[in-house]
């Protein structure tokens, strides 16, 4: 009896410590949740400081840039010299930028594809040599700058020292917009 009773208590302590050992398992899987929950709450929070640090330094320049508009409505608005020359300058600003209609002396020049010597090319040639392309265009923008053009546009797309003349395919990008032969180039000498 003495054996059975040694097994019973050594059963009844082997069951206390499976049951301890289940709880202390349980136990450290709910710190290890809360400890990546905490360290996942820190890095959010890291996150929302260095923007909101980003905001404030945003918003301080949009509010300084907003003081130096103000100062220059201020500016233009008063009827003095500065107000008058940089009205000026602003006039000299938005027309090279192709900001403004501009009128004058000039010319206009149509350019084409050889249309008559497009279908006899097949056999002749390459139909290449007998359409225009980007490089025409840009040589002679270039050509009517070097000639005193101020303000030229082609098919009605003003062209500025930042336009970008691209061949896309058969057509011709000007500002980013299709354009398509017949181009018509129109240049004027303002002053």
């Amino acid at each position: 009896m003495k054996k059975i009773h040694i097994a019973i208590i050594l059963g009844a302590v082997c069951l206390i410590l499976v049951f301890a050992i289940s709880i202390q398992i349980k136990t450290i899987e709910d710190a290890n949740k809360t400890v990546a929950g905490s360290f996942s709450e820190n890095g959010l929070r890291d996150e929302v400081f260095k923007w909101k640090a980003r905001y404030e330094e945003i918003y301080g320049k949009v509010q300084e840039e907003e003081k130096k508009l103000d100062k220059a409505r201020k500016d233009v608005s008063a009827n003095n010299e500065s107000s008058a020359s940089t009205r000026e300058e602003l006039k000299l600003a938005n027309r090279l930028l192709g900001l403004t209609e501009v009128r004058g002396k000039g010319i206009t020049i149509v350019l084409d594809d050889n249309k008559s010597t497009i279908a006899e090319s097949t056999m002749i040639g390459n139909i290449a040599d007998y359409i225009v392309h980007d490089n025409d265009l840009i040589k002679l923008v270039n050509d009517l700058k070097n000639g005193g053009a101020e303000a030229i546009s082609i098919n009605d797309q003003r062209i500025v020292n930042t336009t970008g003349i691209v061949c896309d395919g058969n057509v011709v990008r000007i500002n980013g917009q299709k354009v398509s032969a017949p181009f018509e180039i129109k240049a004027i000498r303002i002053s």
